[in-house]
């Protein structure tokens, strides 16, 4: 999410959501291109407000990718 588009990011998961129906919704986060802990906490909690089912860190998109404090960001979202 760059330029802090976080109602964008809401509502188009919003949108994924209701185009899943009953299917499971995973939003996979590129944490790595989130720049801060609190983007990836922001993040995780605008993902789960939307309706997603779950939520994980991409791991082999970008150069940095899951770690401990992001892992911990994400829960404690």
């Amino acid at each position: 999410v760059f330029g802090a588009k976080w109602q964008e990011l809401y509502n188009e998961i919003v949108s994924m959501r209701a185009a899943c129906g009953e299917a499971h919704l995973k939003v996979i986060l590129g944490t790595g291109d989130l720049a801060t802990l609190r983007n990836v906490m922001l993040a995780s909690m605008v993902a789960m407000m939307a309706g997603a089912d779950f939520i994980k860190t991409s791991t082999g998109k970008e150069s940095v990718n899951a770690t401990l404090p992001v892992g911990l960001a994400m829960v404690r979202a």
